[in-house]
C-alpha cells in the first residue's frame, strides 16, 4: 500500500531528500489545484475551517462508481499468500521497523504488507521561516525526521489502528524547537452514490507536541489512533446484506503560528469494509491490493495440481481440451485476474455446471474409468479455472476468448490444493467478485 517564534512561518514538506537551506528572501509556496489530488502529498495554507473543507473535498476527489469498487482489477499492488503462510496470523501486523525499511515514492506512496496492513515511510521536513527586516519571509532552517506511518486492520472488526513514529534525523540552519507539530488521521466514507452512507470515528482527535518533544522521544512514543468505519445504508443490489462501504483515510500534519495554520496532507489510502459472514480476517481491507495464491510445482502434497495449473497458464496445449488460440486467466503478466464466485450468488448454478462439464471432459479424454489408473492410484479430475470463479468451465464457450483445462491427477494432490485454496479465500477476505491471481513456483 506515501504519507509536515520569533514572528515566523512554519511550512511542512514530505520529501525523500533534504533540500539545502536558503537564507535569501523566498516567497511562501502557494497551494494550487494539486492540493485536491488525494494520491499526492500537498501543502495547504488557510484557516482551520478552510482546511477542513479542502480536506473533505480532497478525500472525495478519488475514483467513483465502478472505478471505486474495482480498484484491485489492474494488479497495481499484488500481495502473495503461500501455503505455509496460511498456518500463521492472517492479519500479520506491520511494524514500524518493517515500514522504515520500505521507503516509498510519490508514484507508489504505500507499501502493502498484505491486504490488512499499509505502510508509508518518507523523510518529513519541517521548514522554519523567519521574516527579514522588511517583513519578507525567508527559509531559515529545516528539521528533518524519519517518518514511519503504519495502518493495521483489526481482526474481526470494522476498525483500523494507525501509528506514526518520528525519529529526528538532522537540523539545518535555524529551527525553533518550540514550534508545535500536530498529527491527526482523516477518514471519510467516499462513495458519492446517495444510496450508500457511512461514517468514521477517529480517536484521539489529534496528537500535538513541540518539535523539541518529538526530538527528545526519539520515536519511543509514537502517535496512535483508532478508526471505526460504519456503513449505515447501501444500494439495494445483490451485495446489500454485506453492507460494503468505501472509505478514504489519510494522515494530516499541521503547525500553527502567528500567521495561521499550515497543513500537509499525506496521500490517502482506499479502504473497503463489509459485514460478509463467509470470510475471515478483518472486516476492512485495503482496496488497491490484489490477492494472489502461490503454489509449488515440486510440492510433495499438491505439486501435481500446481504443475497442471502452470501448464494451463503457460501452454494450454499440454492440457485438455487444449484449444490452441485460447487462454485461461489468473496470470499477473499480463494482469488477467480470476474473480471469486461464492455459492450464495451462483444464481445460474454455474458451480455445479462447471463440475459436470469437467467430469465429462475427463471421461472423453481418459475414459469413464479414469479415476483409477493401472498402478492402482486414485485420480480425480482437476480443473482450472476453479469452479468457484466467474471464469469457470460453465461460463465459457466457443465464442469466448478464454477456455478451461482439465487433467486427471492424484486425488490427494487435488484435495490438498483444494483445501489450501478454500482456506485462502476465507483468510484473505476475498468477497464474491473480488479479483485474484494464481502464481506457480
Amino acid at each position: 500500500m506515501k504519507m509536515i517564534t520569533k514572528v515566523a512561518v512554519c511550512a511542512l514538506v514530505a520529501a525523500l531528500v533534504v533540500p539545502p537551506v536558503s537564507t535569501a528572501a523566498t516567497a511562501l509556496p502557494a497551494a494550487d489545484s494539486a492540493v485536491l489530488d488525494p494520491s499526492r502529498s500537498a501543502v495547504f495554507v488557510g484557516s482551520t475551517v478552510e482546511t477542513d473543507k479542502v480536506h473533505e473535498a480532497r478525500l472525495k476527489a478519488g475514483p467513483q462508481g465502478a472505478a471505486l469498487y474495482n480498484l484491485a482489477e489492474q494488479g497495481e499492488y499484488v500481495v502473495q499468500t503461500t501455503p505455509e503462510m496460511l498456518a500463521g496470523d492472517e492479519i500479520d501486523p506491520v511494524t514500524f521497523d518493517q515500514c522504515q525499511s520500505h521507503q516509498v515514492t510519490p508514484e507508489n506512496p504505500f507499501w502493502y504488507k498484505n491486504k490488512y496492513n499499509a505502510c508509508s515511510s518518507v523523510k518529513l521536513q519541517v521548514q522554519y521561516w523567519e521574516r527579514d527586516a522588511e517583513g519578507r519571509p525567508y527559509l531559515a532552517g529545516t528539521s528533518t525526521f524519519l517518518r514511519s506511518a503504519i495502518s493495521i486492520a483489526q481482526a474481526g472488526e470494522s476498525k483500523m489502528k494507525f501509528g506514526v513514529r518520528l525519529i529526528h534525523d538532522s537540523d539545518l540552519g535555524t529551527v525553533d524547537d518550540n514550534t508545535t507539530l500536530a498529527i491527526k488521521i482523516g477518514c471519510l466514507e467516499v462513495d458519492l452514490d446517495p444510496n450508500r452512507v457511512g461514517y468514521c470515528t477517529v480517536s484521539p482527535g489529534e496528537v500535538k507536541k513541540t518539535l523539541g518533544q518529538w526530538k527528545a522521544e526519539k520515536g519511543a512514543n509514537p502517535a496512535w489512533f483508532e478508526s471505526a468505519m460504519v456503513t449505515t445504508k447501501v444500494p439495494a443490489d445483490k451485495y446489500a446484506a454485506e453492507k460494503r462501504g468505501y472509505f478514504s483515510v489519510d494522515e494530516v500534519v499541521t503547525t500553527e503560528d502567528s500567521t495561521g495554520p499550515r497543513t500537509i496532507f499525506h496521500p490517502a489510502a482506499d479502504v473497503r469494509c463489509d459485514e460478509a459472514t463467509y470470510v475471515a480476517g478483518s472486516k476492512c481491507v485495503f482496496q488497491k491490493v490484489t490477492s494472489s495464491l502461490g503454489l509449488y510445482a515440486n510440492d510433495p502434497e499438491h505439486g501435481e495440481s500446481a504443475r497442471f495449473i502452470r501448464d494451463a497458464q503457460t501452454n494450454i496445449g499440454l492440457t485438455y481440451p487444449g484449444l490452441l488460440g485460447k487462454k485461461v486467466p489468473g496470470t499477473i503478466s499480463p494482469p488477467e485476474p480470476l474473480h471469486r464466485l461464492y455459492k450464495d450468488y451462483d444464481t445460474e448454478n454455474d458451480i455445479d455446471g462447471s463440475s459436470r462439464k469437467v467430469r465429462r471432459a475427463c471421461q472423453v479424454r481418459w475414459g469413464v474409468g479414469y479415476t483409477l489408473n493401472a498402478a492402482g492410484e486414485i485420480l480425480q479430475c482437476d480443473e482450472y479455472p476453479f469452479k468457484t470463479t466467474y471464469e469457470n468451465a460453465a461460463r465459457v464457450d466457443d465464442s469466448s476468448p478464454y477456455t478451461y483445462a482439465v487433467r486427471a491427477i492424484n486425488a490427494l494432490h487435488n484435495e490438498t490444493a483444494g483445501r489450501i485454496y478454500g482456506r485462502w479465500l476465507t483468510d484473505d477476505h476475498i468477497l464474491d467478485g473480488d479479483p485474484f491471481f494464481v502464481i506457480i513456483y
